[in-house]
């Protein structure tokens, strides 16, 4: 039995390439600069694909105005998908400025398509007596895009919907 450094028995110590090991290195080296320039490149792609979603997401708009409707104002929900796709699971969140810390009036939508037109929904909500100033605002809005990712746009901005918050 020989020692870790001598040959085998019956292998000369000519016969033992220390020229190899470099090539061994190298082809390590260059394995490794492949998978790097691979990951480089998913990355790259992913971050592309999430600024298009997002880009997508931002052409989503809801604002409210006031129809007179046999003679009284009410208040409707106008909702644009200038998106490329359309969104289901509309939902807005309306605020009322005379009763901030009350619950918000909620409005669902199953879906909008994408027109550019605003859809427009009726809200149930009055003008107070005597009130030309509309006293609620959209305080946020939440949709679901064609790829099944929750969208949230509020005070915080737009943003997606993590899982746990995605009901």
């Amino acid at each position: 039995m020989g020692s870790l450094s001598s040959p085998p028995p019956g292998v000369p110590d000519a016969a033992i390439q220390w020229g190899d090991i470099g090539t061994w290195v190298g082809a390590i080296g260059t394995v490794l600069a492949v998978v790097v320039a691979l990951s480089l490149t998913l990355r790259q792609r992913r971050l592309e694909r999430v600024n298009e979603e997002q880009k997508q997401a931002a052409k989503i708009a809801a604002w409210l105005d006031v129809d007179v409707i046999v003679g009284r104002p009410e208040v409707r929900l106008l909702v644009r998908n200038s998106s490329d796709a359309s969104i289901s699971l509309f939902r807005a969140h309306i605020r009322d400025r005379t009763q901030p810390s009350a619950p918000p009036t909620t409005i669902e939508i199953n879906g909008v398509p994408p027109t550019g037109v605003p859809l427009v929904r009726a809200t149930g909500l009055r003008l107070p007596p005597h009130t030309e100033d509309l006293v609620y605002w959209v305080d946020a809005i939440e949709f679901r895009d064609f790829r099944f990712r929750r969208w949230e746009l509020g005070q915080k901005g737009l943003r997606q919907l993590k899982k746990a918050e995605n009901t």
